[in-house]
């Protein structure tokens, strides 16, 4: 996201807002944005599609029901549609100051986010449980 005011630009990343904490000394907090943000939104989407495509195929792939255990883990820890709500909340908030641009950044965020709302509500867990038992 790019941010002008009055001629004073400004292009920021996830990742440089965790940086920015970091160097201000909100070590544990940089890295809960990090988890929640980056972390447990790739864990979850890799496992997530690991244990879907195991359980798709019928294959007794090595670590499914590891897998799955940590998606139950890591799923509530992922805030990507938490953070795509509240960045679009401080765009609107800050165009009223100056110039914001969402680059292509905007597409990805949504994208994941719909990803991730979707994955979170139409698996269906009790039928994906019983089938890798069925694996195991």
């Amino acid at each position: 996201m790019t941010f002008d005011v009055a001629g004073s630009t400004q292009t920021n990343l996830i990742i440089t807002g965790v940086i920015g904490l970091v160097k201000q000394g909100y070590g544990v907090l940089a890295f809960l944005v990090f988890f929640c943000a980056i972390g447990a939104p790739a864990i979850y989407l890799v496992l997530i599609s690991y244990a879907l495509a195991a359980g798709a195929l019928r294959a007794a792939w090595p670590g499914v029901a590891t897998a799955w255990r940590w998606i139950l883990a890591v799923e509530p820890w992922s805030l990507v549609p938490v953070f795509g709500v509240s960045c679009a909340v401080a765009v609107v908030r800050l165009d009223l100051l100056g110039k914001v641009d969402w680059d292509s950044g905007v597409i990805f965020v949504v994208l994941l986010s719909l990803c991730c709302l979707l994955l979170g509500r139409m698996v269906d867990r009790p039928r994906i449980e019983m089938i890798l038992e069925e694996l195991s």
